[in-house]
């Protein structure tokens, strides 16, 4: 269960709004899968942080 909602999602829309003031340059390295923007990938170690979740696959 989920505690705190309102809470955890206020932190969330600042972190996102800030992550996405960001310039993140760079390549992502070549694994031969599409690439994922940077921007994205601390999006979701955002929310699994923040709602400590372990994995977002299930």
């Amino acid at each position: 269960m989920i505690t705190n909602f309102d809470q955890n999602q206020s932190i969330l829309q600042i972190l996102f709004a800030y992550v996405d003031s960001l310039t993140i340059g760079g390549v992502p390295p070549m694994t031969g899968r599409p690439p994922i923007c940077r921007k994205a990938l601390l999006k979701c170690f955002f929310v699994k942080t923040v709602f400590q979740i372990n994995s977002l696959r299930k």
